[in-house]
């Protein structure tokens, strides 16, 4: 386990040199708001056949969870570095560099923190954070952005959770506040961390309203 996480923690730390480099050599500045938001609306349109699996895997742990599956906490923490690093593979393809390094390192982080969390059985903490852990989830299984929709129903099964930043974000803090209130603050951390930067980011950078539930 240990040389597991000694040889993580290398390759994070040659992603960031290589991220460091390359935008040095590349000269990368940062896009402005309108190539941002362009850039937003183009993935969750274009790619929105992969919103849609993203919907079906989620609401699928969401029956397995109300069914009374009981994975341990280190299998659910490490299953939700997935969606992170697919946020990074479609940023990526849409030549948003900055998201595309962000979610890398954060699925990688993520991945690599969850050996830390213990294997006891997943278990819901206080009602208080259930709540809100259940709001965020659907409000990131029905974020009302960026899709062009031709029915309000749409934003139900095709709303661009697992391909841009805010909406995958809600949906696993959503969970986390569920299901790891006391169980890793390092993972937490990193959540809580990077949701509240996309959220003031889309509030004021963007001025993406709903993004303020971040």
């Amino acid at each position: 386990m240990a040389l597991i996480q000694a040889h993580s923690c290398l390759l994070w730390g040659k992603i960031k040199i290589l991220a460091i480099v390359t935008f040095i050599k590349g000269g990368y500045t940062m896009p402005s708001s309108n190539e941002i938001l362009s850039g937003l609306t183009f993935s969750a349109n274009m790619f929105r056949p992969f919103a849609i699996i993203w919907h079906l895997i989620f609401f699928a742990l969401i029956v397995a969870l109300l069914t009374r599956w009981k994975p341990s906490n280190r299998l659910l923490a490490m299953l939700f570095s997935l969606p992170l690093l697919s946020v990074s593979f479609f940023a990526w393809l849409t030549n948003n560099y900055f998201n595309g390094f962000v979610f890398l390192l954060a699925s990688i982080i993520s991945f690599t923190t969850a050996f830390k969390i213990n294997e006891h059985a997943i278990s819901a903490g206080l009602r208080w954070s259930s709540v809100s852990g259940s709001l965020l989830i659907l409000f990131g299984l029905v974020y009302p952005e960026f899709l062009h929709a031709y029915s309000p129903l749409e934003y139900i099964y095709a709303s661009p959770v697992g391909l841009i930043p805010c909406p995958t974000l809600s949906v696993i803090t959503g969970f986390a506040l569920i299901f790891f209130n006391n169980e890793s603050r390092l993972w937490m951390l990193l959540l809580f961390t990077v949701g509240l930067f996309y959220g003031i980011f889309g509030l004021f950078r963007l001025h993406v309203i709903p993004d303020t539930i971040m």
